[in-house]
């Protein structure tokens, strides 16, 4: 075994000091569904992350639940030094393998959407981590089928790897990119998403008071509108009487709830015999990767011995400090039992905006962080990490009953304020008819805030205004329509190619129907597409189904506000 494990660190060794690339297929798995993958380079030099195509992530997007994409913003400079092209979405998924034996090698990985020469890439991490055996092989057989063909070889070392050095053995689309350099800093900051990254509370919790004071101060001018600040003394209130509302000077979850304890299912747990081993972390990572952990050991992270344990996934982010961590659930949340709590229906819930003029957006700052944990719970939650292991003293993401947990706690808190107030997860909408009644709510709510402990964000965060996004809706009085993101996302959605593919389509296509005048009649002819004995063949075709689907998305992204009709007008003639 020792020996074994020798030749595997050899082999992490050449395969980072060298950039070795073999091109292979692969499939994506779906539920219910398998996508063939027809380019898959696994490529040393990309040295931070795995890549996807824009075309092969849009033919699997309809497929894909929310939690499996999210937003980042960021670049990556390519083999040259000087081109720098722009990141701006992560979609997680389970790709398969095959090598030479047929043994099959399965892991989920996170790829960023980014065009290259091939549908996928898998970079340095995803091969140490998931894929080393995988490499091992392919080399074995790329090796063997050189040296049958008479090829000038390279060896590595006594393992034997071929290292081929022929630059006519080499393709142009393997040599536009080194992938060698990760994610660059990038002007936009908004919408990056942080797992497990404690950010804006230690970052306030670090600085000096006078530097946090200066920061707030200088959100209050563009997340405050004019007008509400000029009309009432909404600055004073925020700065004098709920300053600790938006810059805690200590971080102790919030108050009056008792520590989150997760029901387990006893039984599986018993049976559970596994060893967690620490994620790889890039070099060029580890010296931030350090200093954030020692930051998260003083507020979030302790020791622990815990048998039950989830490794710990540390990556590049594209702003100070450039690490995000988190902690990859998936085979704890199988030991969960999860209650069914109520979620409330968003358009359900904007109703409530009619007769309303103004708003306050108002956001939570790392909303599950907030919610403490029992002892038992938190020991179940632990992580492996490079520097030991340790369990979280507040609830991390990626934990499958959060956002259920976190729901309950807001309504019970802010039940009494239903009747003027949107509340949904971590994200607030409370409602006013002018400025005096937003000043009132606004306190009125802060005082809450500050009573249960509860710590916000400004930088996410909107005061006063007419108009304000709220869970991807533009809302003003009496009416709400979809964001630009929503639009977008079914622009971005390809032909259907099979019944289940159209039934997904027009599955999605449901949520936007009351946005859509005739809709029934715009989509009843995509309709026939569902039916089994359906003739995909285009030649068959009595109707253009290209156009049809096309006119269908149009529809939605052209689609009308939903307004909120003042009755009174009509009863009374006016």
């Amino acid at each position: 075994m020792e020996g074994i494990e020798n030749q595997r660190l050899t082999v992490l060794n050449k395969l980072r000091d060298r950039k070795i690339s073999v091109v292979t297929e692969g499939v994506i798995l779906l539920q219910n569904k398998q996508v063939k993958v027809k380019s898959v380079l696994h490529d040393t030099g990309a040295s931070d992350h795995n890549y996807i195509s824009p075309e092969l992530f849009e033919s699997v997007l309809p497929f894909l639940f929310s939690e499996k994409l999210r937003k980042v913003r960021g670049a990556v400079t390519l083999g040259d030094g000087s081109t720098k092209l722009p990141i701006s979405t992560e979609v997680k998924l389970v790709v398969q393998f095959w090598d030479s034996s047929g043994m099959s090698h399965q892991a989920e990985v996170w790829f960023q959407v980014f065009k290259s020469g091939h549908d996928m890439i898998i970079g340095y991490p995803a091969i140490v981590d998931h894929f080393l055996d995988l490499m091992m092989s392919m080399l074995r057989q790329g090796r063997e089928e050189r040296v049958t063909s008479g090829k000038n070889l390279h060896f590595v070392d006594s393992f034997s790897l071929l290292v081929d050095l022929d630059s006519e053995a080499k393709k142009p689309a393997d040599l536009i990119p080194a992938w060698s350099t990760s994610m660059e800093p990038a002007e936009e900051e908004e919408g990056i998403y942080e797992p497990l990254q404690f950010g804006e509370p230690l970052h306030f919790l670090t600085i000096s008071s006078e530097e946090a004071e200066s920061e707030f101060c200088a959100l209050l001018d563009t997340h405050i509108s004019p007008e509400f600040a000029a009309a009432q003394p909404v600055r004073q209130l925020l700065l004098k009487k709920h300053y600790k509302c938006w810059v805690p000077d200590n971080w102790e979850g919030i108050k009056g709830i008792d520590p989150i304890e997760l029901r387990w299912n006893e039984e599986r747990l018993n049976g559970y015999r596994s060893v967690v081993k620490s994620r790889h972390i890039n070099p060029r990572l580890l010296e931030s990767a350090t200093a954030e952990f020692q930051r998260l050991r003083k507020y979030h992270f302790v020791p622990s011995q815990s048998a039950i344990a989830a490794p710990l996934v540390i990556a590049p982010k594209a702003t100070a400090p450039y690490i995000r961590f988190c902690g990859d659930y998936v085979k704890t949340n199988s030991f969960i039992e999860t209650h069914h709590g109520f979620i409330p229906v968003v358009e359900y819930e904007l109703h409530k905006i009619k007769g309303f003029t103004y708003f306050l957006d108002i956001d939570m700052t790392n909303a599950f962080h907030q919610m403490k944990l029992a002892e038992k719970t938190s020991e179940r939650l632990s992580v492996v990490t490079p520097w030991g292991q340790f369990r979280p003293l507040f609830m991390p993401e990626g934990v499958a009953p959060a956002s259920i947990l976190l729901q309950d706690v807001m309504r019970s808190i802010f039940s009494d304020f239903s009747e003027w107030a949107v509340i949904i997860f971590d994200n607030i909408l409370l409602l006013a008819h002018d400025f005096p009644d937003a000043y009132t709510k606004l306190d009125t709510f802060l005082t809450r805030c500050a009573e249960r402990n509860i710590v916000l964000k400004m930088s996410k965060s909107y005061l006063g205004f007419q108009e304000v996004k709220f869970f991807g809706y533009i809302v003003r009085k009496d009416s709400f329509e979809l964001g630009e993101e929503r639009k977008t996302a079914i622009a971005r959605i390809p032909f259907p190619r099979s019944v289940k593919e159209m039934q997904s389509f027009l599955g999605l296509c449901i949520f936007f129907q009351r946005f859509v005048p005739h809709y029934a009649s715009k989509v009843a002819q995509l309709y026939d597409m569902t039916k089994q004995n359906f003739n995909w063949e285009v030649t068959s075709w009595k109707v253009d189904y290209h156009t049809v689907f096309k006119d269908a998305k149009q529809a939605i992204i052209d689609s009308m506000k939903l307004y909120f009709l003042d009755y009174h007008v009509f009863y009374t003639g006016g």
